[in-house]
């Protein structure tokens, strides 16, 4: 786990590993010289078809709260990357409670949002102009009270 300081906030950061090895379409293609660091969501349109409120439906319909989760209230992001393949990798963990200290949130809540993060397979692949389709990050910021998700952000 790696600690970053961005003024006002303390969070924490978990890089989760898969076992299986992730294909990075920038870092194998001929573009990889071009684009030397990962493009954003924003800077390549990639997006999940149906848009945020596909996305919302999907995971109110499938997070069950926890039963131990009464004190568990805070923003958790996760972090990771569509590839031009439409496969998502490289998933990332940030937490913090609902005053911005660093917070780590229960394996089950975890584990529930990753699973159904991973479980999107309907997007709109990120397009870099004369290159095609690219590799691209994306992120989901869920805000929960006492392990219920009431928000997720971006809007």
């Amino acid at each position: 786990m790696k600690w970053f300081i961005i003024l006002p906030f303390f969070f924490s950061l978990t890089s989760l590993s898969s076992a299986q090895t992730f294909y990075e379409c920038n870092k194998t293609d001929s573009i990889s010289f071009i684009i030397d660091e990962l493009l954003q969501y924003y800077q390549t349109g990639l997006e999940y078809k149906g848009g945020l409120k596909k996305v919302k439906s999907i995971f109110l319909a499938n997070y069950r709260k926890p039963k131990s989760s009464k004190k568990e209230t805070g923003y958790l992001t996760i972090r990771f990357m569509v590839n031009c393949k439409c496969e998502l990798g490289k998933f990332e963990f940030f937490e913090v409670s609902s005053s911005y200290h660093s917070y780590s949130f229960s394996k089950a809540i975890k584990d529930q949002l990753l699973d159904i993060t991973k479980s999107l397979n309907d997007w709109k692949l990120g397009y870099y102009p004369h290159y095609g389709f690219v590799d691209s990050y994306k992120f989901f910021t869920f805000k929960i009270v006492e392990g219920e998700i009431v928000d997720i952000i971006p809007k």
